[in-house]
């Protein structure tokens, strides 16, 4: 009866201990799920958000400019010497010509609405390249340090090999101490790879808001297309667009200015009269045309027309300099992923040649006709070398990343 309460018990405990290691596991997630957690979660994205909301209202507002606007009003006088007055009175005002001014400034908010989605674009395009840069990072991290602890299997193999041998005399204490030497230096970088997944994981929860771990599949399909159709594409860019319709707006700007300040306004106003005191309580109604000059004054009229030519003329070159910046930009990374891509190719091909040499090295040491030191950079080489073509893949995953998100490939982005 003993022996079957501790078997019960030793299996609640078990129990216990899995559902808390699997309660304070990290969830796994794909590098899109990742993205999308970041979307959700991106201050910079709700505030573009937010920017947009207003900027709608800012429409309707301007829209409703141009609509009749009614009001009531009721007042109670009180007078000294003299009867008290009561004026209850609905009002409607209608603005019958206001120039270009007011269709100008319907169409400059829908301007300024457009770039403002067009800026929330660009910032989830920017925040897909800085979660590609940390997943990738994180993953390239967790091979780095798989690839360092088959190192350290290795080499504690052959250490365990070598002290065989010692012990019969086939080979001496130096050899085996020479390797303690490498598996210690290996450990040191083991702690600084570890530390910097930390550092990684640490970065993907601040982006993502939850703790998780990232499963990214290496892929060895590094396909590029030529450099001109990445360039036709940069014209589709959401801060392009944005820079185009700000543009725009400020030309409706300078037009609204010029005209707004040298045509008059012309308003129709009505009262109804629900109470109206002495001596008109015999007129339920009234209504005016009201015309409105404009300012004389046209030494500041042509003032704040060259100030928003001026604004105008700094958009432009504003967009100027960042298509120029792109092309470089464009450039740049282009070049960067032909060379990474080359050295794909040749890291591909050495590591085949490495793992054929530690072969051969290896019974060539059993046979007597190579030395500890030969086996030893035989494995090391083998192993950087797998450890340089891991990072150059990440690498040239994370610049992909960045040349999806630079040429606004939406395509590519979804996937």
């Amino acid at each position: 009866m003993k022996k079957k309460v501790n078997i019960a018990l030793s299996l609640f405990v078990l129990c216990i201990g899995c559902f808390s290691l699997a309660a304070e596991s990290p969830v796994i997630l794909s590098f899109r799920q990742c993205y999308q957690l970041a979307l959700s979660r991106s201050e910079v994205l709700a505030d573009q958000q937010e920017q947009v909301v207003q900027a709608e209202e800012q429409y309707k507002q301007a829209v409703g400019a141009l609509l009749p606007s009614i009001t009531g009003l009721a007042s109670y006088t009180l007078q000294p010497n003299s009867s008290d007055q009561l004026l209850i009175k609905a009002n409607a005002t209608y603005p019958l010509f206001r120039g270009f001014r007011m269709v100008g400034a319907i169409k400059e908010y829908e301007q300024l609405l457009s770039a403002k989605k067009e800026a929330r674009q660009w910032a989830a395009l920017q925040l897909y390249s800085d979660i590609a840069q940390s997943v990738y990072l994180y993953a390239y991290l967790q091979q780095d340090i798989q690839l360092l602890l088959e190192q350290q299997s290795l080499l504690n193999k052959r250490i365990n090999e070598l002290q065989d041998r010692v012990n019969i005399g086939r080979s001496r204490p130096t050899e085996v101490y020479s390797l303690q030497v490498s598996l210690f230096q290996l450990q040191t970088q083991l702690v600084t790879a570890r530390s910097q997944l930390d550092t990684a994981e640490g970065l993907l929860q601040f982006l993502t808001g939850q703790d998780i771990a990232v499963q990214v599949e290496p892929t060895n399909n590094f396909t590029l297309l030529p450099l001109s159709s990445y360039q036709t594409r940069i014209q589709q860019r959401p801060d392009i667009k944005a820079s185009i319709a700000r543009i725009e707006s400020t030309k409706l700007l300078e037009q609204i200015t010029k005209e707004g300040e040298s045509t008059p306004l012309i308003d129709l106003n009505g009262n109804l009269y629900l109470n109206r005191p002495a001596p008109n309580q015999s007129m339920p109604w009234d209504a005016q045309i009201q015309l409105t000059l404009p300012n004389f004054l046209v030494d500041v009229a042509a003032s704040k027309t060259r100030e928003s030519a001026s604004v105008r003329k700094q958009a432009e070159l504003g967009l100027s300099l960042l298509r120029r910046q792109l092309v470089n930009d464009l450039t740049t990374i282009y070049a960067n992923l032909i060379a990474e891509k080359q050295q794909l190719q040749l890291f591909e091909k050495a590591q085949h040649v490495s793992e054929k040499n530690v072969d051969t090295v290896v019974k060539d040491y059993r046979l007597g006709l190579s030395n500890n030191l030969d086996v030893l950079q035989a494995l090391n080489a083998h192993i950087d070398i797998k450890r340089s073509f891991n990072k150059m893949r990440f690498a040239y995953l994370t610049d992909q990343a960045r040349l999806a998100s630079m040429t606004a490939d939406l395509g590519a982005i979804s996937k």
